[in-house]
């Protein structure tokens, strides 16, 4: 039993080796450490991080058609004006109110993936109450495509860089079977540029 783990890494090196990707004792370990990270679901795990990454950009698409689906009004000139007539639109019309609850809720959602994603876990309030002044329902569309923009660029910025741990670790043959932009993801981002276009 002793010899088990020493077998394993020999059998693992042979295959490395076989398949033109040979690793040593210390990539070994690394290896294993991270498909065990992979594994994990909590949210500071690097698996915990890619899978939060991937619901946060499906919940940023919800979000962008939802502030769409608004049609508020943009003066274009003084926000101020146009902000007030989409208050008065909102508190005008049950229909539009609807409408807003659904924006609220989308960013809701939203909000609680980003906390998983950047700390691991629950954030301030601070953070909460910033967010929902970024996507309020009052916003004009120029607004609230400013900020998806932002948040959809920092989202893959921080996708990326957890896909440059995978790649890193476990080469390019073996990150491919942890892709961090799958097809669903690419195509959240895909509808979002369409959106914010």
């Amino acid at each position: 039993s002793t010899l088990f783990p020493y077998t394993t890494l020999f059998r693992s090196q042979k295959h490395s080796q076989d398949m033109g990707d040979p690793v040593d004792d210390n990539t070994f370990t690394a290896r294993r450490t991270m498909r065990t990270q992979l594994s994990s679901g909590t949210p500071g795990s690097v698996g915990g991080q890619r899978n939060a990454g991937q619901v946060m950009l499906g919940h940023l698409d919800t979000v962008s058609k939802s502030a769409e689906a608004l049609g508020n009004w943009d003066t274009g000139v003084f926000p101020d004006l146009a902000h007030a007539f989409n208050w008065a639109r909102e508190h005008g019309s049950t229909a539009q109110a609807a409408k807003v609850n659904n924006l609220n809720d989308a960013v809701q959602r939203y909000v609680a993936e980003v906390e998983k994603y950047y700390a691991g876990g629950v954030g301030a309030q601070s953070a909460r109450d910033s967010a929902e002044a970024r996507f309020a329902g009052v916003k004009t569309p120029a607004e609230f495509a400013a900020a998806i923009q932002a948040e959809r660029s920092l989202a893959q910025s921080k996708l990326s860089v957890v896909d440059g741990q995978i790649r890193t670790t476990l080469g390019e043959k073996g990150a491919a079977q942890y892709p961090s932009m799958p097809p669903e993801t690419q195509q959240h981002m895909k509808n979002i540029d369409a959106t914010v276009a």
